[in-house]
């Protein structure tokens, strides 16, 4: 059994880590407060540029009505707005204001200001809520799944850990945790909103009054959006600490934990009521977060950890879950945790028997299956036929025995064939390629990856004949779960630019991403990313893109091709193939498509 000091360590080790996911947010608060704050006085100015006077601008001035041409130049700025509200996290409320202020025939260049003030507060708050509800998911599930490794891995005994899922996630964003009732929503939609709009409000307003400058309202207008700043910031490190506490707890309830304790960070900037909760030790159904569980109060950096009697052991882990129950080494790492016990990827590890109890340990080399060619050793030759079978020995047991299960009905049509790409014919039931180039590799593609991208496809065709609905002319792909592999990657695209589009403020248009967002978008990855990196996902974005867009990110095969193709199998072989002989790839298409590649690996299952 693991010490105390053992479980707070580990414990106040990782919340660190978490609340790191929270600090990272910061940056990009002060930068959507300041392009807010810039647009405000962009308006201020426009406005005491457009009816000032020698001697300023006057209130009788201010409240003086809309003449019917900036009446006509207002209704249209309202209905953008209206607009741009509804596509995003909007009060209904304000929605409602602006369309009955739209309607009236009588607005002041008063009023007219204060709701473009309001309309940037507003779509800064929409921003805030989507931002926020991203990084506490994350949080969340991190904390879950990071507290149940190191509880698995402290014990030595590992079992089957369930996956959460976005209607888990969204229920505990939706519960309200602190004694007022309100969840964080509600809390940014909530008082500090209301009072910042009404200082915005008084400060333009008494500037106009007093006849001070433009220049003395827009700093004042400043002062009020950098306090704003600040607590939203308070905000957000202090929800980053409930949704980790709330992720604990939920570990602690699937792994049978009966009882944790209070752990303070005990230094100079502690306070006094952690400080007296420290060490104290509490049943799991008195856990309840700002009352025995942090945050107690704003940037409370505490936690819990488990608390365990001697007598806890394996046997009580097997009791509070269904299903096997194993001993696992003590270096164990979170990714390999991971795999096996959350996603289930048998491929790396081995179960043996020893002294009744099931042990898990990693395979070794000769765990490793032999490669089989089939005819492939003949029509490429054995230099190529090592170096081929030199990349599936380091690939995965799944890629492997994928391979081998299909590799008696690959068949090569053509070794040397010189046509301007390689490909796999379903009606010929046979790949094409140049051995020769594909051993060399190409700008996108490592070394033999078009191998093992056409004979992606041709197993993908293949297992569907012994796994899927029996057609020769289907891929197991396409057949799996009704298409969901490819329903699934263009979910997951689309996803990524329209979050890339909202993180930098990319109105939508008639509720989709508009044109200049999604090259902005494509732009950004080409810019990042090598064309090693991104080929791969260039055509797995490539269906979801409008016909302009066609090999968006430098490669494709151009938007009428997916017209009539389902996705689902080119998506299919750019995973195979990068699973095999280009680990950079792999990486951007789990970043990417983390769903599609989940399934990817149900469907590699079917060969047991």
């Amino acid at each position: 059994m693991k010490s105390a000091e053992y479980w707070a360590g580990r414990m106040e080790l990782l919340n660190e880590n978490l609340m790191q996911k929270a600090d990272a947010v910061l940056p990009d608060i002060q930068k959507a407060y300041e392009t807010a704050a810039e647009n405000i006085q962009q308006q201020i100015e426009a406005f005491y540029q457009r009816y000032a006077g020698q001697e300023g601008i006057s209130l009788a001035e201010a409240k003086r009505l809309l003449v019917p041409k900036e009446r006509q130049r207002f209704g249209m700025t309202i209905e953008g707005y209206i607009k741009a509200a509804e596509q995003g996290t909007a009060d209904p409320k304000w929605i409602r204001q602006l369309e009955r202020t739209a309607a009236r025939a009588r607005v002041s260049r008063l009023e007219a200001l204060r709701l473009q003030m309001r309309q940037q507060i507003e779509l800064l708050e929409g921003w805030k809520d989507t931002a926020m509800t991203r990084t506490l998911g994350e949080i969340f599930q991190e904390c879950f799944y990071q507290t149940g490794y190191e509880i698995q891995r402290g014990l030595g005994v590992g079992a089957a850990f369930a996956t959460l899922d976005t209607e888990q996630i969204s229920r505990v964003l939706a519960k309200p945790w602190s004694p007022d009732g309100k969840n964080f929503s509600a809390r940014i939609w909530g008082d500090d909103r209301a009072k910042l709009l009404h200082t915005l409000e008084t400060t333009v307003t008494t500037g106009i009054i007093i006849g001070e400058s433009p220049q003395k309202t827009i700093d004042r207008v400043r002062k009020a959006m950098g306090s704003s700043r600040a607590a939203a910031g308070r905000l957000v490190l202090t929800e980053g600490a409930a949704f980790a506490a709330m992720g604990r707890k939920e570990c602690y309830e699937r792994l049978g934990v009966k009882q944790f304790a209070f752990l303070a960070t005990l230094d100079a900037k502690t306070c006094g009521v952690c400080a007296d909760m420290d060490g104290q030790v509490f049943d799991l159904e008195d856990y309840a977060v700002g009352v025995t569980a942090p945050p107690l109060h704003p940037f409370d950096r505490c936690t819990t950890v488990p608390h365990f009697e001697d007598e806890f052991s394996a046997e009580n882990m097997r009791a509070a879950r269904d299903g096997e129950v194993y001993y696992i080494p003590a270096d164990l790492t979170y990714n390999e945790w991971k795999k096996e016990f959350v996603e289930g990827d048998k491929s790396g590890f081995r179960m043996f028997e020893l002294r009744g109890m099931a042990h898990w340990t990693r395979r070794n080399k000769s765990d490793k299956i032999e490669i089989r060619l089939g005819e492939l050793i003949t029509a490429y030759g054995k230099q190529h036929g090592d170096a081929i079978s030199g990349y599936l020995s380091k690939a995965s047991l799944a890629i492997q025995r994928v391979w081998n299960d299909c590799a008696g009905d690959f068949h090569c049509i053509e070794p040397k064939y010189k046509g301007s790409m390689a490909f796999y014919s379903p009606n010929h039931d046979g790949v094409k390629l140049d051995i020769s180039a594909a051993a060399k590799g190409s700008r996108y593609q490592t070394p033999y990856q078009v191998v093992f991208h056409e004979y992606g496809h041709h197993a993908d065709y293949i297992l569907n004949r012994r796994y899927g609905d029996g057609s020769r002319i289907r891929a197991i792909s396409e057949t799996y779960k009704n298409g969901i592999l490819g329903k699934t990657v263009k979910k997951e695209a689309n996803k990524a630019i329209e979050e890339f589009a909202t993180n930098n403020h990319y109105a939508l248009k008639n509720g989709r991403v508009t044109d200049k967002a999604i090259r902005a978008f494509c732009e950004h990855i080409k810019n990042e990313l090598s064309l090693l990196q991104r080929a791969d996902i260039s055509d797995m974005f490539e269906p979801i893109m409008p016909g302009s867009f066609a090999f968006p990110f430098g490669i494709g095969h151009g938007t009428d091709y997916w017209k009539i193709r389902d996705n689902g199998k080119e998506a299919f072989a750019e995973i195979y193939s990068a699973s095999v002989c280009n680990p950079e790839s792999l990486e951007q298409i789990k970043r990417f498509f983390p769903e599609s590649y989940q399934i990817f690996l149900e469907i590699l299952e079917v060969v047991k």
